[in-house]
């Protein structure tokens, strides 16, 4: 990603995740490509968060081919499926176990599927120069506008494998840990399927060219990750049909604020990948 980046190149930073837990359940949730870059070089990964892959067995998402060597163009009407067992090694947790965060090494297998079946894959991925510097983290702050990425109750568009974008703004200051955690709230429609989703705060600014001329510029700055949202239990009972007792029931209802790791918990993983990838 870098700073002229189009609105369409966001939608390809993402795959959905769907788990299978080791109850029997199953789940949708969103990851995103991040690539960080280590003393050796750098290191392909998915974000999530920790309790999208907690207690699970298995994770199947998918990712498109390239139409060009380039890795440039998706080919939207095919996808290939990847199939991972999380017991393998290449999971990695945050190492807070208050900061809901999990990532995938997926580089290595990425490689392998280009050296043995000539796949090229094509996504964008997101890195330490994606995201704010010291300077332009003081710029965003409450109020400002926000591009969420993801696939809510695990909605997208299955015939080209495509997320959803849904637009909303910062709540609280990135600036500050909300309630001394370190994140900060969104206001925007969250629902189940878009944990791990990216929180790209999306800008369109001018340049002025040495001619004179305007040149529209386009930022996507990574600002955080989606962990939850909020909800409200709203209590009542059902009517009865036949004379017989109502039965209480009580449903969760989201109001429309989220919670949103701050991006400089990625750098925590740095560490960790350094010792596993030495």
């Amino acid at each position: 990603m870098n700073d002229n980046t189009r609105a369409d190149d966001i939608t390809l930073t993402t795959v959905r995740l769907d788990v299978t837990y080791k109850d029997g359940h199953k789940g949708a949730a969103t990851a995103f490509f991040y690539e960080f870059d280590l003393t050796k070089g750098k290191t392909t990964c998915l974000i999530t968060n920790r309790h999208v892959l907690k207690d699970a067995s298995t994770i199947v998402s998918n990712a498109h081919p390239a139409i060009d060597s380039e890795g440039y163009f998706p080919n939207l009407e095919y996808s290939c499926e990847w199939k991972v067992d999380i017991t393998e090694k290449g999971l990695l947790f945050h190492p807070d176990k208050s900061v809901d965060l999990a990532i995938m090494i997926v580089g290595p297998a990425m490689e392998e599927h280009y050296k043995k079946d000539g796949i090229v894959y094509c996504y964008r991925a997101f890195c330490k120069s994606s995201c704010p510097t010291n300077e332009e983290i003081l710029q965003i702050t409450v109020m400002h506008d926000i591009v969420m990425v993801g696939y809510p109750n695990g909605l997208s568009d299955e015939a080209h494998m495509m997320p959803i974008c849904r637009r909303g703004m910062i709540a609280t200051s990135p600036l500050l840990n909300f309630n001394g955690e370190r994140v900060f709230l969104i206001d925007i429609a969250c629902t189940p399927g878009s944990s791990g989703s990216p929180v790209i705060a999306y800008d369109s600014i001018w340049e002025k060219l040495e001619n004179g001329q305007l040149r529209k510029i386009d930022q996507a700055r990574l600002i955080g990750i989606f962990s939850e949202g909020n909800t409200t239990i709203v209590q009542g009972g059902t009517i009865p049909q036949d004379s017989k007792t109502p039965q209480p029931v009580a449903v969760r209802v989201p109001y429309g604020i989220g919670k949103v790791i701050n991006f400089e918990c990625l750098d925590d993983f740095v560490p960790l990948l350094e010792k596993f990838c030495k």
